[in-house]
C-alpha cells in the first residue's frame, strides 16, 4: 500500500492489513508541542497493536465482538499514554478515530 502521509495532516496514523481485515487509526494531539504529538503517536500504536494481536483477531466473529475489541483498543490507547508519564498532569492529550473493516456473521449492524 502506498502511504498518503504527505496528504494527511495529523500527528499519527496507522493502517494495517491482516488478511481480509484492515485496521486503521488517525490521532491528532490537542494543542502544540511534543506532549500532544507523543500522546497521539503512542495512542495510534497501542490501538493498532492491540487489534492486530492474533488472539484478538481470532475472537472477532460478529459485530458484538468487533464493538468490544474496538472499545478495548481505545482503553489500551488511553492506558499507553498514561503509562508514559510519572504524573498524569504531564501527559499529552489527543483525539483518536479508529476502526476495522472486516467480514463478520450477521447481524450486520450495531445498536448502541
Amino acid at each position: 500500500m502506498i502511504s498518503p502521509g504527505n496528504k494527511i495532516l495529523c500527528d499519527a496514523f496507522r493502517v494495517r492489513s491482516l488478511g481480509n481485515r484492515s485496521i486503521f487509526v488517525l490521532c491528532d494531539g490537542c494543542g502544540w508541542g511534543p506532549k500532544s504529538r507523543d500522546a497521539a503517536q503512542t495512542a495510534a500504536s497501542a490501538f493498532v497493536d492491540y487489534l492486530s494481536d492474533a488472539s484478538q483477531q481470532a475472537a472477532i466473529s460478529d459485530t458484538s465482538a468487533v464493538k468490544l475489541a474496538l472499545r478495548t483498543a481505545l482503553d489500551r490507547a488511553h492506558d499507553a499514554i498514561c503509562k508514559r508519564v510519572e504524573r498524569l498532569a504531564d501527559a499529552g492529550q489527543c483525539t483518536l478515530i479508529g476502526g476495522m473493516l472486516c467480514q463478520v456473521r450477521p447481524p450486520y449492524f450495531m445498536l448502541f
